[in-house]
């Protein structure tokens, strides 16, 4: 096997989109994926995710979501954020 091609097999690749509505409301969605290794479902489908945001004034709050087989690492897990500009 070439070196090279395994190693570009390695590389995690996070892909998404974001809209944002009257620059207060955010929703998001995209996935990550890797050729080989941990980062993907059964038959090879990237990892779906999903998140939302709200800001108002100097204020923020961020929330996502990570989607997955059930046996998969990530599965379930969601994260959140509060941000503040200063």
């Amino acid at each position: 096997d070439d070196p090279y091609q395994q190693e570009i097999d390695q590389i995690l690749h996070n892909f998404g989109a974001e809209y944002w509505y009257n620059n207060i409301f955010a929703i998001r969605v995209g996935g990550f994926y890797q050729k080989s290794g941990d980062f993907q479902m059964k038959n090879g489908y990237p990892i779906p995710t999903f998140g939302a945001g709200i800001r108002y004034a100097s204020y923020g709050f961020d929330f996502g979501y990570i989607a997955g087989d059930d046996e998969h690492p990530l599965n379930n897990t969601m994260r959140f954020s509060l941000n503040m500009k200063f």
